[in-house]
């Protein structure tokens, strides 16, 4: 018979992959939505140049 703490770890161990695939689905879909065209340009008039620099020197890391 398995003890408390077992079956805990097991259902912990169960849920990584789910977490694990949900996180990488919501960057690639953030991912895809930054390289599409239209954002840079729609969110280059809503922030100031100097806003805009600092916006894609955060955001390179992600999108390279």
């Amino acid at each position: 018979m398995q003890s408390a703490r077992t079956r805990s770890q097991s259902r912990r161990d169960l849920s990584y992959p789910r977490t694990f695939l949900v996180t990488d689905d919501r960057w690639q879909y953030i991912g895809s939505g930054l390289k599409d065209e239209r954002f840079p340009k729609i969110l280059g008039d809503m922030v100031t140049e100097a806003q805009m620099k600092r916006i894609s020197a955060a955001l390179a890391p992600i999108l390279n």
